[in-house]
C-alpha cells in the first residue's frame, strides 16, 4: 500500500493556519488588558490582583464602550508605601477619605463565583433562534451554559454575557438575584482616573510631606478634615496661607497631636481587645530584662537618716 501523498502547499497552509490559531490563543491568555483612559471610568470591577512583592492591585473593570460593546480596562492602586509613617497615616486614614475597599471587592467577587451563573436554551415555537429565549439554570442541567452577569435592569431581569460576548435578557429570582444584586451594587465603580492610576490617600499623604509638610502637621490637618468634614485641602491650603496657629486656636479640640496618637489609636482601631498593647519594644507592663526599672527614689526624710518610718 502506498503512502498518503500531499502536495506541500497544503502543507504549509495547514503550518500556517495552525500557527496562527496557535497564536491567537497566546495572545488572548497572555495579552492584559489596556489601561483605562484618563476621566471617569463607570462599570464593574471583574477582577482584582495584587503583586505581593510591589504592594500594587491591579483592578479589572468592565465597561459599555460608546459603541455599544462591552470593554474592559485596567486601574492601579498603589496600597504600599516605602516610607513607614505615611503607610501608617494611610492605614489610619484611608476608609475616612475614600480609599478602595479592596477587601469588599474581592468578597463581592467570590459570591459571584460561587453562584452558579448558567442559562439555558428554550427554543421558540417557530424555527429559527429568533424566537428563542435563555432561562435562568443552577448549571445542573447538561445543557447549561457558563454566562456572565453584566447588569440588573431592576424590573427581575439581568443581561448575561454569553461565552460568544453577546448578551441575552434572563429572569433570576429568589437568592440567586439577592446574592447577584448585592455584589453588582458592590462592583459598581464611578471612579477619577488618571494614567491608568487611581490615586489613594497614601499618595496625596506622601505628596503633601513632599512639598515640605511635616507628618505632624499632617497628622492634626487629617484628623482635623476627618472630624469636622472640610475638604483636605482646604486645610492644607489655609495651613499654607497662614500657619497652623489659625486652624489650632479654632480646632485644636478636634485634631490629633502626632503620629504617635495616631499610632495608639491605629493599635486600638485593630486591637481593640488589648489597646493597651505596646506601641513600641520595651514599653510594656511587666518587668523588660532588657529595660530594668530604676529603683525609687527614698523619701528626702531618709536621706542620711535610715532609721526613720518607712525608710529602707
Amino acid at each position: 500500500m502506498k503512502g498518503l501523498r500531499i502536495p506541500v502547499s497544503i502543507l504549509l497552509s495547514l503550518v500556517f493556519i495552525l500557527s496562527a490559531f496557535a497564536g491567537a490563543l497566546a495572545q488572548t491568555s497572555t495579552d492584559a488588558y489596556p489601561a483605562c483612559s484618563d476621566g471617569i471610568v463607570s462599570g464593574v470591577v471583574t477582577d482584582v490582583t495584587t503583586d505581593e512583592a510591589t504592594g500594587v492591585t491591579t483592578v479589572t473593570i468592565r465597561y459599555t464602550a460608546a459603541d455599544g460593546t462591552i470593554a474592559y480596562c485596567t486601574v492601579t492602586l498603589n496600597g504600599t508605601y516605602g516610607q513607614p509613617i505615611v503607610q501608617l497615616l494611610a492605614d489610619y486614614f484611608g476608609e475616612s477619605f475614600g480609599d478602595i475597599d479592596l477587601g469588599a471587592l474581592e468578597e463581592a467577587l467570590a459570591s459571584l463565583e460561587n453562584l452558579n451563573t448558567c442559562v439555558v436554551l428554550v427554543p421558540g415555537a417557530d424555527p429559527g433562534p429568533e424566537d428563542d429565549t435563555y432561562a435562568w439554570n443552577d448549571c445542573s442541567d447538561p445543557t447549561a451554559i457558563h454566562v456572565t452577569v453584566q447588569s440588573s435592569n431592576g424590573d427581575g431581569t439581568y443581561v448575561v454575557i454569553m461565552p460568544d460576548g453577546t448578551t441575552k435578557t434572563v429572569a433570576i429570582a429568589g437568592d440567586a438575584a439577592a446574592t447577584i444584586d448585592a455584589a453588582l451594587a458592590a462592583l459598581a465603580v464611578n471612579w477619577d482616573v488618571l494614567g491608568g492610576n487611581l490615586g489613594q490617600i497614601g499618595d496625596q499623604i506622601a505628596m503633601y510631606h513632599d512639598m515640605g509638610i511635616g507628618f505632624g502637621v499632617l497628622v492634626k490637618l487629617y484628623s482635623l478634615s476627618q472630624a469636622s468634614g472640610i475638604p483636605i485641602e482646604e486645610l492644607v491650603a489655609s495651613f499654607q496661607n497662614g500657619g497652623l496657629g489659625v486652624l489650632m486656636k479654632s480646632y485644636k479640640h478636634l485634631m490629633l497631636m502626632g503620629v504617635g496618637h495616631v499610632r495608639k489609636a491605629y493599635k486600638e482601631m485593630t486591637n481593640p481587645d488589648d489597646p493597651a498593647a505596646p506601641t513600641t519594644p520595651g514599653k510594656g507592663k511587666g518587668k523588660d530584662k532588657d529595660n530594668p526599672k530604676k529603683p525609687a527614689p527614698k523619701p528626702k526624710q531618709c536621706k542620711g537618716n535610715s532609721k526613720a518610718p518607712g525608710c529602707p
